[in-house]
């Protein structure tokens, strides 16, 4: 590899790396509407299989919410339902 093909490729890689850095500031940096969380809340982990993971992505980003939002939210919503309707 010639000297001027070695400073394109690492041209190419640190821009490669200012734009990753970029994605992930923007990721970072960007508010999002949070849902205050209880300080009695509890906290559980759940294993999704890929589509649901990604159709809740898919509507958290559409209404700018976390996932954990929409999460409580659909659990919120199953339990009434599962209810009879009443909250």
């Amino acid at each position: 590899m010639s000297h001027v093909e070695q400073r394109s490729t690492k041209l190419g890689l640190a821009e490669s790396r200012l734009k990753s850095r970029q994605n992930v500031e923007e990721i970072i940096l960007k508010p999002r509407k949070v849902a205050p969380v209880a300080v009695k809340d509890k906290a559980f982990g759940i294993r999704l299989d890929v589509e649901t993971y990604d159709a809740l992505e898919a509507i958290a980003k559409r209404d700018d919410r976390s996932i954990g939002y929409v999460v409580r939210e659909a659990c919120r919503e199953y339990i009434a339902k599962a209810k009879g309707g009443k909250s």
